[in-house]
């Protein structure tokens, strides 16, 4: 893990002001599948984080919108900065991509503070109610995630165009569907039962022969030829949306429990509630 890369970011909020209770990194770190030197490959992972920020007592009285907002840096990384009350929303809707930031190996934090630090502690301690508290969009938004990289995988226009125009498809998106395959199969048997709720587990590629086969995919252009990429692609999807029809059903026969879990929510937003409120406190107690 690049720690170097993540201290730039702290100095860089630090510098610019942001009252930031953690920084995370998002992507490939978070799963083991950021391209390390000893894997051979000329592909070099991007370091991107998320920032979450408290807002000042000057934004409450303005009455001014939660920041969420890109910041790019000198090095192309990136840093989305999200207001820590947009958390509510962004957990409640169960994307993957945010979710896998409870489970990161690094957290990043401000200076030490008592209420960030009482709320960071309460969040770890119910990372995996959070992950299950809405289980039924938590599947939908795994189905979805793949059904946008099957959109973006064959086109031009995006970031990897000229990978695309070269060999009919990114190969990064390619990957990331075979991710999500994977982590949307072991969801569903922990749902089912058949093995303990552990996010992580279908979250973190930790077994050898699986990372080199994704890395593979993701870090050799045209490895797989086209045809060959979009008819597997094509079963994927097919399999997929099918297994999440299964579920869904299972779960309005009530033969499984896909309900939005209300006590989870209220926990969360209420450590939400409590780590504004003192902050703002602490604010006030400033002006005096």
């Amino acid at each position: 893990m690049d720690l170097d890369s993540i201290f730039d970011k702290i100095e860089y909020l630090q510098n610019n002001s942001y009252d930031f209770v953690a920084i995370y990194p998002y992507g490939s770190m978070n799963y083991n599948l950021d391209v390390k030197e000893s894997d051979g490959y000329e592909y070099k992972s991007d370091v991107d984080t998320v920032a979450f920020v408290l807002h000042s007592l000057e934004d409450v009285i303005r009455n001014r919108m939660p920041v969420s907002k890109t910041i790019v840096m000198d090095n192309d990384d990136h840093i989305d900065v999200k207001d820590i009350r947009l958390m509510l929303e962004l957990f409640k809707k169960a994307n993957p991509s945010y979710l896998e930031l409870l489970y990161s190996a690094c957290c990043g934090v401000d200076n030490y503070c008592e209420y960030k630090d009482k709320f960071l502690k309460k969040i770890d301690s119910m990372k995996e109610d959070i992950v299950f508290m809405n289980p039924k969009a938590f599947l939908n938004a795994m189905l979805g995630t793949m059904y946008q990289k099957q959109k973006n995988m064959f086109k031009t226009t995006t970031n990897y165009g000229e990978e695309v125009e070269k060999y009919g498809y990114s190969s990064k998106d390619y990957h990331h569907i075979k991710r999500y395959e994977r982590m949307l199969y072991i969801i569903g048997n922990q749902l089912l039962g058949y093995e303990p709720r552990d996010f992580k587990r279908a979250l973190y590629i930790d077994d050898v022969n699986e990372r080199d086969y994704l890395l593979s995919i993701k870090c050799t252009p045209g490895l797989y030829g086209k045809d060959y990429v979009e008819k597997d692609v094509k079963t994927i999807m097919t399999k997929a949306k099918d297994y999440v029809l299964d579920l869904t059903y299972r779960g309005s026969c009530g033969e499984l429990d896909l309900s939005f879990k209300d006590e989870k929510y209220k926990q969360l937003e209420d450590a939400v509630y409590d780590l504004v409120k003192s902050s703002i406190i602490e604010q006030i107690k400033a002006t005096d």
